[in-house]
């Protein structure tokens, strides 16, 4: 890196340059301090960073235990700071050939079969407000695919009808504004309007908010939706770590697959920018089906 400049004020820069969200930024600034924490202690020289100290670095990421997730979100981070050294003349991009993604590989995340969620609906008691909430909130997850940020993002107003068919606009995981339109069926929306109807505020209100709490009236924030989808889930006996609030969104599609639905249309509920990412819905429905053996029975058949 070029004489004369601290490798902190290098990251401060990038930092300034980036045009992502202030939580993009904070987490940036996270992962940078601990790569930089690395090289320190490995007496490797700020100035001389090389592709094989970098390789090095995810390798010891990965043999801290964190999830192969995060390793991935740390490259990401790597790969695009040199990138930006290189594209304002400061240092050639070291970290170019650095593999940063997970996309072909089966979701971490297990999804709930059909009767599981029917249990989870079925447990709800609908005669409190949280009750209402948590049914009319998960219920919404598992037949729309949405994630938790999406969740608390939806406001009452973003639930309209026209021309006898209900919508919801959402504003997707990276995105600025609410861009994305969706049809709902009256299992989904009936729910929610039970909900909203007990609570009576303005178009602009959150669509979840807390209730009985210090923050009571708030909207949710993501945290607060994982852990109720958690809780309710260890209500009926499950509590396993790869069955979690984002194991609605993976249910969805999954069953979406299952019950006919081809494969752009469930892109498209998804709201996936890449058909490649549904695809890996294919490959665990694929892998699934396999543990049945259900070639193996229809030969069992013949002879």
């Amino acid at each position: 890196m070029i004489a004369g400049k601290h490798i902190n004020q290098l990251i401060e820069e990038f930092l300034a340059d980036h045009q992502g969200k202030p939580g993009t930024i904070k987490k940036y600034r996270v992962n940078l301090a601990i790569f930089i924490k690395w090289l320190t202690t490995n007496e490797i020289d700020h100035h001389s960073v090389t592709f094989a100290n970098i390789i090095c670095y995810i390798s010891w990421l990965k043999k801290t235990g964190r999830s192969e997730a995060t390793v991935v979100s740390y490259a990401v981070c790597i790969r695009q700071f040199f990138s930006y050294l290189d594209d304002v003349g400061l240092y050639p991009n070291v970290a170019k050939k650095l593999k940063a993604s997970v996309k072909d590989q089966i979701f971490k995340k297990k999804p709930l079969r059909p009767s599981q969620v029917t249990d989870l609906l079925c447990s709800i008691n609908r005669n409190s407000m949280i009750g209402k909430r948590d049914y009319a909130m998960i219920n919404l997850m598992v037949r729309m695919g949405l994630r938790c940020c999406e969740v608390c993002r939806l406001d009452i107003g973003d639930f309209v009808i026209e021309e006898d068919q209900w919508l919801v606009r959402i504003q997707r995981k990276g995105r600025e504004g609410k861009d994305d339109t969706q049809g709902m069926t009256l299992k989904v929306i009936n729910p929610i309007q039970e909900y909203f109807s007990q609570r009576e505020h303005p178009d602009k209100e959150p669509a979840f908010i807390n209730h009985g709490y210090a923050a009571d009236g708030n909207r949710m924030d993501p945290k607060t939706v994982s852990r109720i989808v958690k809780e309710r889930l260890r209500d009926i006996g499950i509590d396993d770590p790869l069955i979690t609030a984002h194991s609605l969104r993976h249910t969805c599609a999954v069953t979406a697959i299952n019950e006919g639905t081809d494969i752009y249309n469930v892109s498209a509920l998804m709201a996936h920018r890449d058909i490649k990412t549904t695809m890996i819905y294919l490959k665990y429905i694929k892998e699934e089906t396999k543990k049945k053996g259900i070639a193996v029975h229809n030969i069992d058949k013949a002879f």
